[in-house]
């Protein structure tokens, strides 16, 4: 059963240089940021850190302490059961990333942008963002 939350995800960019995701991670290690979710992806000269933290304000604490920008956009959190089958994942017939999916899309909403992962126990997390993220709480929660 999938259940979601509001939360805050940041987004910082830096140089796509060898070693800078390392520095971002270590800045918010060392500000004792639990990252409950991220992404990290290089799209041309610039590497991009997507992050959703357990304490938002300790996160931007320490990246703004560490030189870095950073923008701020509202996501869903969504944590649903992981049972083992086409690469995690899955729930029923459907999979539970496209039961989420579903929806969002029943409640006649677009996703931005979505990540998720499993490290293979009984629970996946999923990130969504939406254009409108409370319909698509309602809609995922029932």
């Amino acid at each position: 059963m999938a259940r979601a939350e509001k939360a805050l995800e940041l987004t910082v960019a830096a140089p796509n240089k060898p070693g800078e995701l390392a520095k971002i991670l270590k800045a918010l290690a060392d500000g004792g940021v639990n990252l409950r979710a991220y992404t990290a992806y290089v799209d041309g000269e610039f590497g991009y850190l997507k992050a959703v933290a357990s304490d938002v304000e300790a996160a931007k604490q320490a990246l703004s302490a560490a030189g870095y920008h950073f923008t701020e956009k509202p996501v869903l959190l969504v944590v649903t059961d992981d049972t083992v089958g086409a690469g995690g994942l899955l729930l029923d017939e459907l999979g539970a990333a496209a039961s989420v999916a579903a929806a969002i899309a029943s409640a006649g909403l677009s996703v931005g942008h979505s990540h998720g992962s499993s490290a293979g126990g009984s629970q996946a997390l999923l990130v969504f963002n939406t254009n409108d993220n409370d319909a698509a709480l309602k809609a995922i929660n029932g």
